[in-house]
């Protein structure tokens, strides 16, 4: 009977060598499907680095209020100087104060790194009205 059933040619079963364990060679999957862990460096093995240091684009750079407070007063002073009556009551008082706060926006210019022109500027402003008020005094109030 044995004729009836031909015996298939090439090696018998148990023959073969033994297969390694799955993921012994490198690049094939691990047990599960997953591909085995690698390529990862220990931890503490770069070296920490510090953050860059960002500027913050919002914040609002420092400037001198004296100074731009004697422009203003100046300004103003000046103003209301060409107006009669006005300048007795307004204009010497703005002339007054932007003197004052054109001084010490000149002292405070320096450490500000702004503001000199413009306290400079309240300075000449305050010299002239008071100018105006004393040549002119007569015909503006």
């Amino acid at each position: 009977m044995s004729d009836q059933y031909p015996q298939a040619s090439g090696p018998q079963p148990g023959a073969y060598p033994a297969q390694p364990a799955p993921g012994a060679y490198p690049g094939q999957p691990a047990p599960g499907g997953y591909p085995a862990p690698g390529g990862y460096a220990a931890p503490g093995a770069y070296p920490m680095t510090q953050p860059p240091y960002v500027v913050n684009p919002y914040a609002v750079p420092a400037s001198n209020g004296m100074a731009t407070a004697a422009l203003v007063l100046g300004i103003v002073g000046f103003v209301f100087a060409l107006i009669p009556l006005f300048g007795i009551f307004i204009a010497a008082p703005c002339a007054l104060l932007a003197f004052i706060f054109g001084i010490v926006g000149l002292v405070k210019a320096p450490k500000a790194h702004k503001g000199m022109g413009l306290a400079v500027a309240g300075l000449v402003l305050s010299i002239v009205i008071g100018i105006m008020m004393t040549v002119g005094g007569g015909w503006l109030w």
